[in-house]
């Protein structure tokens, strides 16, 4: 190095102290005039904080949305269902109507004597039986109540005896 005053750097290579430097000698050299970076305390904690709390917003945020698309399918489901209904009660309804008919038509095959149908059915529900006081107390009233209205009256036809099993009408019951 010309111009250098340095002695020992011109002739270096003659130097004995320079031929016997260890093989670490330009590193620890380099150590002298290079500070390293300095570590600030804490660094690593404040991003796994970080990394930690942004999973645990964008696991929320995920959470969220997933039951807002939940209710949203919920409820488009329910219109559909909704809009369905009547075309379903009208299938429904015409397969009940065919199967009556079907019904009706086997009815009118089995039974094309008519007086042969109703012994049937006086058979099988005699107007003249009296049901007696241990069978429930619907069947005293004259069937089943669909209303309050005419309870009381059907209650006095049936004690003063005025009622249609009384008075043995067989086509109030069939």
């Amino acid at each position: 190095m010309p111009g250098d005053d340095n002695i020992f750097h011109q002739y270096k290579d003659h130097n004995p102290y320079w031929k016997a430097r260890g093989p670490a000698y330009n590193e620890r050299r380099h150590q002298l005039f290079w500070t390293a970076r300095r570590r600030i305390p804490g660094t690593v904690s404040k991003l796994s904080l970080a990394c930690l709390f942004t999973c645990f917003f964008y696991g929320v945020y995920s959470f969220k949305k997933a039951r807002t698309e939940r209710d949203r399918g919920r409820m488009i489901l329910y219109e559909y269902k909704r809009k369905s209904i009547p075309f379903l009660q009208a299938i429904e309804d015409r397969r009940f109507l065919a199967s009556e008919k079907r019904k009706e038509w086997l009815v009118d095959a089995l039974f094309e004597d008519k007086e042969e149908m109703l012994a049937l059915k006086r058979l099988y529900n005699d107007p003249t039986a009296y049901p007696g006081p241990q069978t429930p107390g619907h069947w005293h009233y004259g069937g089943t109540q669909r209303s309050y209205k005419a309870a009381w009256g059907q209650f006095q036809d049936w004690s003063y005896g005025n009622d249609a099993y009384r008075r043995n009408i067989p086509s109030a019951h069939f």
